[in-house]
């Protein structure tokens, strides 16, 4: 640009330029920077500004051309250091800010004008723009951490750790005060599985357990239809829903998310965080509702299996321990040096039983024969070996102490006139040596079996 052209000042009246800034499809102003001798900012005043200015800064006209910003307004005092570069060292900005007054995210370019001392701002409305932007990072944050939640399912952590990671990755994207499971236990009650608080100790949980439907929230009934309870402030509901309210007050909650965990159209539980703080960086909603779906399969599978290792290592006729878990408690116990406990129980004469009475007597005879094993020893140590061959393994023992429990259970069974058992035990100071204790106590068993049948001739055995 030419020295003439540099200092050229435009012949318009300030009525003429006004006009002409009107018809200006963005925001326009002029600001003019005074400054002392020394540069130090006296004020900065605005010269000229049009119509979508105006509406962008929520003042008339009027009263938008000639006032300072010294006093707050329009734009406020943090840009008066931008303005003075602009102004006399030609510098520019480009930026995308939140304006209070018009509530709007805006497109901010601010530069020098023709003259020194004076600066041109203008302004576009991008809040649509800025939205959308917003909303793609969100859900873009959201999914990343619906995949982190995710990996952390079906990683190789068992399934304490993987659930305490899994709520680290909620609670740390909502900031909640608490997050919990609720799992529906078998008698149709709840009971708090797992929490994470940072008001309570981590043992709170044990307070929350085999709780009725009717002791919970119970919300379902007071927003039929609702697949989930989101309330981020319970003042909204004081008037409206009052037994609700008096609920969440009563448990100090103020703000809740709460979503049933549904597995084939069947409710096995609740996961829901509390006092959660600003979420706008996140789809909250979308990411408890995917949490709630995983927390399900993950329960149901955790439920499946143990069930697979309850029928692998249980006996489903008398309630205790099978053959198999008796094979793994021999290999531990075999490892160890422990004393060790062992007593062979056998029913004599089943077979006539399930041969006279019917299979169902033979059972019940099983049942209650297993049922005066539980009671001596505990169902820990009870296993049922084979038909009708229960073996008990007790380790930790003293000798006097189980001889006493052995001989106890020998005078039971002599009492019964419903069965006759074959009893046959031995004890050891050192498990390494199980399999020979085994061995002494099975031999044992046999000679007392032997003797009952000597004594009982074969065709007068229980009928």
């Amino acid at each position: 640009m030419s020295e003439s052209k540099r200092g050229w000042v435009p012949e318009f009246s300030a009525e003429t330029y006004q006009e002409f800034l009107n018809t200006l499809p963005i925001a326009y102003s002029v600001f003019e920077v005074l400054v002392d001798e020394d540069r130090n900012i006296l004020d900065v005043i605005c010269l000229y500004a049009n119509k979508l200015m105006s509406v962008f800064m929520k003042m008339p006209i009027e009263e938008l051309i000639g006032c300072s910003l010294l006093d707050d307004q329009p734009m406020g005092r943090k840009w008066l250091k931008t303005l003075y570069e602009a102004a006399y060292f030609n510098k520019s900005i480009h930026s995308i800010e939140y304006m209070p007054r018009s509530k709007r995210w805006t497109c901010v370019n601010l530069g020098p004008s023709e003259r020194e001392g004076c600066c041109v701002i203008t302004m576009e409305d991008v809040t649509t723009e800025h939205q959308n932007a917003l909303n793609l990072s969100v859900l873009s944050k959201t999914d990343d951490l619906i995949i982190a939640c995710a990996k952390c399912l079906n990683g190789n952590m068992s399934h304490e750790e993987t659930i305490q990671m899994f709520l680290s990755i909620i609670e740390e994207a909502i900031q909640c005060d608490r997050l919990y499971i609720l799992e529906e236990d078998d008698d149709g009650r709840y009971s708090m599985t797992f929490v994470r608080d940072k008001r309570l100790p981590p043992e709170s949980d044990k307070e929350f357990q085999h709780m009725t439907h009717d002791d919970m929230l119970n919300w379902e009934e007071e927003f039929p239809g609702e697949t989930s309870l989101e309330i981020n402030d319970i003042e909204i509901i004081r008037t409206s829903n009052p037994v609700l309210y008096g609920k969440l007050v009563a448990m100090d909650i103020h703000s809740i998310y709460e979503v049933p965990l549904i597995d084939a159209g069947k409710r096995i539980g609740y996961f829901g965080a509390i006092g959660y703080g600003d979420v706008s960086s996140v789809d909250a909603k979308m990411l408890l509702e995917t949490a709630g779906y995983f927390l399900t399969s993950e329960i149901t599978q955790r439920k499946l299996l143990r069930e697979l290792q309850e029928k692998s290592t249980h006996d489903l006729l008398c309630g205790v321990n099978n053959r198999n878990a008796l094979e793994n408690t021999v290999r531990g116990l075999a490892k160890e040096q422990r004393t060790v406990g062992i007593l062979y129980a056998d029913a004599n004469g089943l077979k006539v039983i399930n041969d006279t009475k019917g299979h169902k007597a033979g059972d019940a005879m099983l049942k209650n024969l297993s049922g005066i094993l539980v009671d001596a020893f505990g169902v820990a140590h009870v296993y049922r070996a084979g038909g009708d061959e229960f073996v008990v393994v007790v380790p930790d023992m003293t000798q006097d102490a189980f001889m006493k429990l052995c001989e106890d259970v020998r005078g039971t069974f002599l009492a019964r006139e419903d069965m006759a058992v074959a009893l046959g035990w031995a004890w050891a100071k050192q498990s390494g040596m199980i399999m020979e204790v085994l061995h002494i106590a099975d031999k044992a068993m046999y000679r007392d079996k032997a003797d009952y049948y000597k004594h009982n001739d074969r065709r007068q055995r229980i009928d």
